[in-house]
C-alpha cells in the first residue's frame, strides 16, 4: 500500500495464487516463489496430513501440522519469503492444491 496525499491504494501481489495443482508424492513438498506472503493454504482430501508454512533468510516460520481440516490454512507475516506444503502421509494426494496469498 502507498499513501498518495490523502489516498491510499492497495495493489495486491502479481504473484498470489496456485504454487501447486497435482498430485502430491508421500514425503514431498512443493513451495511458492517469493513474495510477501501473508496466508499459506492447502486443499486436499481429508484424512491426509500435510505441512505448512513460510520460510525466508531468517528460518522457517509458522510451521503447522493438520490431518483433518479442508481447507487447511496458516496466516502470519514474516517479510520477504516462500509459502510451502508437503504432503506428509505415505501415499501421493490427489488433488493436491496450494495456494500463496
Amino acid at each position: 500500500m502507498w499513501a498518495v496525499g490523502a489516498l491510499l491504494i492497495a495493489v495486491p501481489s502479481a504473484f498470489a495464487g496456485t504454487y501447486f495443482s497435482g498430485s502430491l508424492p508421500s514425503g514431498s513438498s512443493a513451495g511458492s516463489g517469493s513474495n510477501y506472503w501473508s496466508s499459506d493454504t492447502v486443499y486436499r482430501p481429508t484424512g491426509n496430513p500435510y505441512t505448512l508454512w513460510f520460510s525466508n533468510s531468517a528460518g522457517a516460520h509458522q510451521v503447522t501440522s493438520d490431518t483433518y481440516s479442508n481447507p487447511f490454512q496458516i496466516t502470519g507475516s514474516w517479510g520477504y519469503d516462500q509459502a510451502w506444503c508437503q504432503n506428509n502421509s505415505n501415499v501421493a494426494v490427489s488433488p493436491t492444491t496450494c495456494i500463496a496469498g
